[in-house]
């Protein structure tokens, strides 16, 4: 999912000083009600959205504070990345949320299919790390990129021909302007093969929770063993509370569209609950068809 990453800027309120002031001057109760009481002087959220499902609800945050972009999807990336796909195709990753595989956005009536893609991969970048660095560099030797940086691993990409995820790391330039915003820090490893996705450390069982966790190098692989070991059909899955449900790989059979429709509300979780291992079961009801409608129906 392309996301939009947003940096908190506090407003400072000069009301005059009061130290010392008569009781009686109405600029001092003035004062103490433009300056909350919570750290820093601002006035504490009182309470916090809840989850609804289905429903997008505005940040609520202290009067204080707004939020403002600091990077989006469509960002352009000061060194692009040429990924070998080994297929005999590249990807070309120029922006910092986006693969190079299609435009940003459909064309107007274009749809989708097997064969057709209308729109370029959403790298999803996540686990948000920030860092102040003195002395950083990028591409452009020539340019100080400031102290403030934000690290992220994208969890998803292109197929490349092994199934796996490609994936990048990037880091966001927080004191940097439009064209050095963005710097890929690294899009293979020490071998020359493309990095996978790198899913979050949140909600892992220790000793793993503050590990950065990568996905399987064949999620269909995956999904075909777990199947033949359980006797019964299997996927792998990344979904969140954003309603966004990737389909890694899957054995055989499986209707990919009808587990995502199953699990966009992500109805199981994965921050408390840990990465749960989630069950799908289908329970005709009367009149209804015997084939699950979990499976895709055979050829004939």
């Amino acid at each position: 999912m392309s996301k939009t990453l947003s940096r908190f800027v506090p407003f400072l309120i000069l009301a005059g000083c009061t130290n010392g002031a008569n009781p009686n001057d109405p600029s001092a109760p003035m004062t103490n009600e433009l300056i909350g009481s919570g750290p820093f002087g601002l006035h504490p959220v009182q309470a916090a959205n809840p989850k609804a499902v289905g429903v997008t609800v505005p940040t609520i945050l202290p009067p204080e504070l707004i939020q403002t972009p600091v990077a989006q999807g469509s960002n352009v990336v000061e060194n692009p990345a040429t990924i070998d796909l080994g297929n005999g195709t590249n990807i070309v990753i120029g922006h910092y949320g986006y693969d190079g595989d299609g435009p940003l956005m459909p064309a107007p009536g274009d749809l989708p299919s097997a064969t057709h893609i209308v729109e370029a991969t959403k790298t999803e970048p996540d686990k948000n790390t920030y860092l102040e660095l003195f002395g950083q560099t990028g591409a452009d030797p020539t340019y100080d990129y400031g102290t403030h940086f934000l690290y992220q691993g994208h969890e998803n990409g292109v197929v490349d021909a092994n199934g796996g995820l490609v994936a990048v790391i990037t880091r966001i330039n927080l004191d940097a302007d439009g064209p050095h915003r963005v710097t890929i820090m690294a899009s293979h490893d020490r071998n020359g093969a493309p990095i996978s996705q790198i899913d979050g450390y949140t909600g892992t069982m220790p000793p793993y929770e503050r590990h950065i966790v990568l996905g399987p190098i064949d999620p269909a692989a995956q999904a075909n063993a777990i199947g033949l070991a359980c006797a019964a059909h299997a996927a792998v899955v990344d979904a969140n509370d954003l309603e966004t449900v990737a389909i890694l790989g899957a054995s055989a059979g499986v209707d990919e569209d009808a587990i995502r429709a199953c699990l966009r509300s992500n109805p199981h979780g994965n921050a408390d609950e840990q990465t749960p291992i989630v069950v799908l079961k289908y329970r005709p009801a009367p009149k209804s068809p015997a084939e699950s409608p979990l499976l895709r129906a055979p050829s004939r």
